[in-house]
């Protein structure tokens, strides 16, 4: 895998599946700030983590991308 080709990639997936070590060496290999502006470019983030990564950043949840796509695009069941 090509870190720096994939790094959007990896900050959705230690977000949404990563342990708290995991989080800290992402941390600490790209820092916070390249960690927000790549989650904010995410199309889908579950609840739990939109809302760490926002609180974290201290970043209104509507700035990211994944808020807006979900509020947009609801499910035939959602109501």
């Amino acid at each position: 895998m090509d870190f720096d080709r994939n790094k959007t990639w990896l900050v959705g997936r230690v977000l949404q599946y990563g342990l708290m070590k995991d989080w800290l060496l992402l941390k600490e290999l790209i820092g916070m700030e390249e960690i927000t502006e790549r989650a904010m470019k995410l199309r889908y983030l579950d609840d739990i983590s939109l809302n760490f990564i926002a609180t974290i950043s201290e970043t209104p949840k509507e700035n990211f991308r994944c808020f807006q796509w979900k509020n947009v695009h609801t499910g035939h069941w959602d109501f």
